[in-house]
């Protein structure tokens, strides 16, 4: 059984749903608790930044467990591109009985997410001044921005392989421009990552930390 909480003008309750995503009720999903034995398949980012399936928990690689989907066996599965919801879990925080909560989001904010989650590429450490929660509705800018700073290798790494694919981006340097480092950490913060490192690649909303070829590649083919 997978249990769901739904949420009211007064309150939240628990109510218990078939792994195959059927209710009784027809109340709308708020939250999912998924257990590692339940018949489901999960989606995740993997270290490419393509977005694959999975069967069960255990089969999702560790790098990628932070942020993963649910899909229910006789659900439809959504696809890149779809604005429809996504219910997500981190596969490294289980709740004390071994199961693990989910959290319903917007599939592109879901990708956003997952890639964000993923180990950083080859970044460099930088201190930016910490932002005061996230407001709602900041998206990213709709082109390709790169954050970063004038002195960091895999900055300039970033802006090269941009340059040699003729790709047109925006470069940020956050130590010059603290408004634009407020920016950033925004951008971070809403995909709950620490704005701690660059180079930080937003292509059009779908954000990466750190510079990886084949992960930037990938964006870059989807999105332009």
């Amino acid at each position: 059984m997978i249990a769901v909480a739904l949420c009211t003008a007064v309150g939240c309750r628990v109510r218990e749903r078939t792994a195959d995503g059927t209710a009784d009720d027809g109340g709308v999903d708020v939250l999912l608790r998924v257990g590692p034995g339940d018949d489901v398949t999960f989606e995740y980012a993997d270290l490419g930044a393509r977005f694959r399936r999975a069967r069960g928990a255990d089969a999702v690689p560790l790098p990628s467990r932070r942020v993963a989907g649910v899909i229910p066996p006789t659900a439809r599965p959504s696809a890149p591109g779809d604005d429809v919801p996504v219910q997500v879990v981190d596969l490294n925080r289980p709740d004390s009985d071994g199961r693990f909560t989910a959290a319903r989001m917007r599939r592109v904010d879901f990708e956003a997410r997952a890639l964000a989650a993923l180990p950083p590429g080859r970044a460099s450490r930088v201190t930016v001044r910490a932002v005061e929660g996230v407001f709602a509705g900041v998206r990213a800018r709709p082109t390709v921005t790169v954050y970063g700073t004038g002195w960091c290798a895999a900055c300039r790494d970033t802006r090269a392989y941009l340059d040699q694919r003729s790709v047109k981006y925006q470069f940020v340097d956050v130590e010059k421009d603290p408004a634009r480092a407020e920016e950033m950490a925004r951008v971070l913060a809403r995909v709950g990552v620490p704005a701690d490192r660059v180079p930080v690649i937003d292509v059009h909303g779908r954000v990466l930390v750190g510079f990886e070829a084949r992960r930037l590649a990938a964006l870059l083919g989807d999105s332009l």
